[in-house]
């Protein structure tokens, strides 16, 4: 019995070390930015995480905390990605108040544009639909996310 839980042992940390080396090939080979990117197999199956359905309002949330000079005053960002890919490819600004440089050299913009960009990856792995175009409102500080069907902005036309 000894011999048969140390073997088992042995495999589980062999599927480790292996599973493990097979990433940082991934990595290596530039099929992925960083651990958070790679999608995990087992046996050759893609494991869909389930959607987080409070994932974008607490990250939204955390960035209003993050600059709340600028999301006191109400703006909207149109937003869009790639057909064929789930990137970010565009965006519009609308501001209220004249912050437009405020909101670039605070690194609100920068920010906000790189959640996005995860917001729509992180839907693209979920496979949560819609997931290409949407609003992203703010003003009263707080910020909120819509999320629209493809075509649907003026972006997309």
């Amino acid at each position: 019995m000894g011999l048969l839980y140390f073997l088992f042992s042995v495999c589980a940390i062999c599927s480790y070390f292996f599973t493990i080396f097979r990433l940082r090939r991934l990595l290596q080979k530039g099929k992925a930015d960083s651990l958070a990117h790679i999608k995990f197999m087992i046996k050759g199956k893609l494991i869909m995480p389930n959607f987080d359905q409070n994932f974008e309002a607490t990250r939204l949330s955390m960035l209003s905390k993050q600059h709340p000079d600028i999301v006191k005053v109400s703006g909207e960002v149109v937003f869009r990605a790639e057909d064929d890919e789930d990137r970010l490819s565009g965006t519009s600004w609308t501001l209220e108040d004249d912050i437009f440089d405020q909101v670039t050299e605070s690194g609100f913009k920068l920010h906000l544009l790189e959640l996005l960009d995860n917001f729509i990856e992180y839907r693209g792995q979920c496979n949560e639909l819609p997931k290409k175009e949407g609003i992203v409102r703010f003003g009263g500080g707080t910020l909120n996310i819509e999320w629209l069907p493809n075509g649907t902005t003026h972006l997309s036309k």
